[in-house]
Order: structure tokens, then sequence, then C-alpha cells
């Protein structure tokens, strides 16, 4: 497995990456936002939320 950080805007995102597979390892929204998880076997989503305004990460 690969570790592979991911800033964006609103937090950061750590996903594990194998050949076949991804596990998410931790996500931090910055101050004053949400953060929610969704997970399927195919793809992990992460949202961070402040208002009205969502930042979306996709691992498939």
């Amino acid at each position: 497995m690969v570790s592979a950080a991911s800033p964006v805007k609103c937090g950061r995102v750590v996903f594990d990456l194998g050949g076949d597979s991804a596990t998410l390892v931790s996500a931090t929204p910055d101050g004053g936002r949400r953060m929610r998880v969704w997970s399927q076997d195919v793809w992990i989503r992460v949202d961070f939320v402040v208002g009205t305004a969502t930042t979306s990460v996709f691992v498939t």
C-alpha cells in the first residue's frame, strides 16, 4: 500500500492506496468546517462542508 495525502479546499484527506483497494486513513476538516464520509465497495467519498458549500474528495 501507498499512502496518498491530498490537501484540498477546506481540509486534508489521507488514503492508503493498494493495487485494487483503498482505505481512508484520516480526514481533517479546517476550522469551522464539518466532515461527512460515505463508502461503498468501489468508492469512498469525503465531504468538507461550510454553510451551503461542499468540497468533495472521491477515491474509486
